[in-house]
Order: C-alpha cells, then structure tokens, then sequence
C-alpha cells in the first residue's frame, strides 16, 4: 500500500527548503494538497478561485502559469467576453478542479478512487 498523505507531509516537512523549491513533483504535490483543502473547504473561504491562485504562487508553479489565473486566457474554446463575470469564475474554478482530478489520484496510492481515498483528508 502506498504512503499515506500525513507519512508525505511529514517527510516533505522534513526537506530542506531549498531542495523542496528545486524539486518539482514536490512542488506539485504542495499544490494538491492545497487544491485539496480548497475543495473540501470552499465554503468557508471568500474567494476560492484567489484562493488556488494564491496555492499555484505558494509553491512556484511548477509547470506554466495555470490557466485558472484570472489573467490567463483560459486555454479553451471559452470566450470571456461572451459570458458575465460569475460566469466566467465558475468556468476558471471548474479548471482548478479539473486539474485537482486528474492529478490528485498519482498522489493518493492504493486508493480505490480520488473521492474515497481523499475523504480523510477533509476538515473537521
């Protein structure tokens, strides 16, 4: 069975900062894990889509700037200007999400699905 999320935490709390820094699958797992917090969490914080923002910034983005960053164009066939601005937050944290489902499982080992192997995880 692979390490639990805490075990990974524990250890990544470990690491020397700059090494932490240097290391990208460690920057990204930082950034699951905030990502996953937002989403069982996202009632209680007024901006969430500032909020996953502010996680990408927190670990020095990985890869490129997510296209969940309100500055960004939105990378799909998504048209800003033909939408209203409630319309166009949903669709950029519908991305954040997308992103947190399709990478969030590589980090959860053993699991049986995201959903149920992230359940622990919600606060609480």
């Amino acid at each position: 069975m692979g390490e639990d999320v805490h075990e990974r935490l524990e250890r990544l709390a470990g690491m020397d900062s700059k090494a932490a820094s240097a290391d990208k699958e460690t920057q990204r797992v930082w950034l699951l894990l905030g990502l996953l917090w937002l989403e069982r969490n996202e009632e209680l914080v007024d901006d969430p889509l500032s909020f996953a923002e502010d996680c990408a910034d927190d670990v020095d983005w990985p890869d490129e700037t997510p296209r969940w960053f309100r500055h960004n164009p939105p990378g799909d066939e998504w048209d800003p200007m033909q939408h209203t601005k409630v319309e166009n937050v949903a669709h950029l944290n519908g991305i954040w999400k997308a992103y947190l489902r399709e990478h969030a499982p590589r980090y959860l080992e053993g699991q049986s699905s995201f959903d149920s192997g992230a359940s622990h995880l919600r606060s609480g």
